[in-house]
C-alpha cells in the first residue's frame, strides 16, 4: 500500500491589500491588549501606604524604632526615634531630627520604601524642613535627602544627607 499524498492548492482568503491590512490591524489591536492584561496579572499597584503580594502589608512599620543618625553637612550625630502616627501611613519623628535642630516632632508618611517630610515649620518660627529617604532592602537603613530654610530677608537653604541605621 502506497502513502495517500493529497494536494491542496492555498488560495488567498483576502482579495485585496485593504482588508488584509484591517485584518493585521486588528491583529495587532489583540495582541497589545493581551499584553496589557498580562502585564497586569504580574504588576499590582497597591493603595498608598499597603504593599506586598496582596497589597495587605502596612508600610509604616518598618520604618518605626529607634535609629542612629549621622547627618552631614555638620557632621549630625544623633539617635531619633520614628513612631506611628496618624493614619495608615502617618509617622512621627522625634525632635531629634537634625541633631536636635527643632524643640517640636517632625510629621512624615510612609509609602513603600519611601518616607516623605512634606513642608512643615515643626516649630511655628522662620524654619521650614521638607525631605524625603528610602529604607534598604533589609528594613536596616534609611538614607535621607532632606533641606532646612530659614526665612529672612534672603532665604538660607541648607541640604543635609543624612544616613540612619539601627
Amino acid at each position: 500500500m502506497s502513502p495517500l499524498f493529497i494536494f491542496v492548492q492555498a488560495t488567498p482568503i483576502y482579495k485585496n491589500v485593504q482588508s488584509t491590512s484591517s485584518f493585521a490591524k486588528i491583529r495587532l489591536i489583540l495582541l497589545l491588549i493581551t499584553a496589557l492584561l498580562a502585564f497586569a496579572a504580574c504588576t499590582k499597584l497597591c493603595r498608598s501606604s499597603y504593599e506586598g503580594n496582596r497589597c495587605e502589608v502596612l508600610s509604616r512599620p518598618k520604618f518605626e524604632g529607634q535609629w542612629n543618625a549621622i547627618d552631614t553637612p555638620g557632621n549630625l550625630i544623633y539617635i531619633d526615634t520614628i513612631s506611628a502616627g496618624s493614619g495608615f501611613a502617618g509617622l512621627t519623628i522625634s525632635k531629634n531630627f537634625a541633631g536636635n535642630y527643632f524643640s517640636h516632632p517632625i510629621y512624615a508618611n510612609a509609602n513603600g520604601v519611601n518616607i516623605s517630610i512634606i513642608s512643615q515649620q515643626p516649630d511655628s518660627n522662620n524654619y521650614f524642613l521638607q525631605g524625603i529617604g528610602t529604607i534598604s532592602s533589609n528594613d536596616s537603613m534609611i538614607t535621607w535627602l532632606y533641606q532646612i530654610t530659614i526665612i529672612q530677608d534672603t532665604p538660607i537653604t541648607t541640604n543635609y544627607r543624612g544616613i540612619w541605621t539601627k
